[in-house]
């Protein structure tokens, strides 16, 4: 499936039996567009902004904080 300028996508995962789940990530074909290869892009809940903001990281560094 080819991604569609101007469209909100979002991405979660979870196991078969609910026993795992992700939280999920919001984007764009633009906002993607500004990722390079080997980073990531998640998002993170700002409670002083009330919102979810865009934070981008190399592959190593996720890998590290999420799958530690």
């Amino acid at each position: 499936m080819a991604l569609k300028p101007g469209v909100l996508y979002v991405a979660y995962g979870w196991t078969r039996d609910s026993t795992w789940y992700t939280g999920h990530v919001e984007f764009t074909l633009e906002r993607l567009s500004n990722l390079k290869p080997g980073q990531v892009l998640s998002q993170t809940y700002v409670e002083a902004n009330d919102r979810f903001e865009d934070r981008v990281q190399p592959y190593s560094q996720f890998a590290a904080e999420k799958c530690a």
